[in-house]
């Protein structure tokens, strides 16, 4: 998964305000923090342009992803921030940390990678076992109608200077399967041809809340942080109530 899409992600997400999304966490995290926050685990953390920002709050972060190639990125941008904070290699359905932290956040189509039955409750329990009493949990999930009706079973390219994608998609119950070609410019001005394959689950609002047994919705809202206000997602921040005996 983004072994090859990793190279240009940044790129090709400029239309991203990310600075918008990070604030947006910050202030939930300031708002619903029972008491002083020190540490954050950024799951699915990418090329770590959320993880950069929080970072440069001052918390102690650790970045979570399962793909190397997005964590190398995430170790680029890091060092050109200026800013420190762990990386790990890490299935984010069954994930452990070293110290149980304050906050665990998961945005941009994380929960939406999870495709397998079950895997969404593992999810789950892994944020029990590694949160702080009364710690928060923020995520978010791309809503139905984005992976329904504007992914879908719809085609779609994207051109830059250095590089090009063209993905296919299709759609069958619950799955979304993108089948991606990336074409990128070498230096002598020819390209080179990759493939991609990537698939999303729709998640309901019903399924997620009857999941989160042991965590107290406390907001869940509807948020776009594209340019076209089109990347349409359902954000939800709760708190650990009970951990496991």
């Amino acid at each position: 998964m983004y072994e090859n899409l990793a190279i240009i992600y940044d790129n090709f997400t400029d239309d991203i305000d990310y600075e918008k999304w990070e604030k947006d966490i910050y202030d939930a995290i300031t708002e619903y923090s029972k008491g002083n926050t020190e540490s954050v685990a950024d799951l699915a953390c990418g090329t770590g342009s959320i993880t950069c920002r929080l970072a440069k709050r001052g918390y102690k972060v650790t970045g979570i992803d399962v793909s190397e190639e997005m964590l190398i990125r995430a170790g680029e941008n890091m060092r050109k921030s200026g800013v420190h904070f762990n990386l790990v290699k890490q299935d984010i359905s069954k994930f452990r940390l070293h110290k149980r932290v304050d906050v665990i956040v998961c945005a941009c189509d994380g929960i939406n990678y999870l495709t397998v039955d079950g895997q969404f409750e593992n999810f789950l329990c892994c944020c029990r076992e590694n949160l702080k009493q009364d710690g928060i949990l923020i995520f978010d999930v791309s809503s139905y109608e984005k992976l329904k009706n504007t992914l879908g079973n719809n085609s779609y390219f994207d051109i830059r200077d250095d590089a090009c994608i063209f993905w296919q998609n299709s759609l069958e119950d619950k799955i979304v399967t993108m089948e991606l070609t990336i074409f990128l410019k070498d230096d002598d001005g020819r390209y080179t041809r990759k493939t991609e394959v990537q698939k999303q689950r729709i998640y309901s609002q019903k399924e997620i809340k009857a999941a989160m047994t042991d965590f107290e919705i406390l907001d869940m809202k509807s948020v776009s942080y594209d340019n076209n206000n089109s990347d349409k997602r359902l954000q939800f921040i709760c708190r650990l109530i009970k951990e496991k005996k």
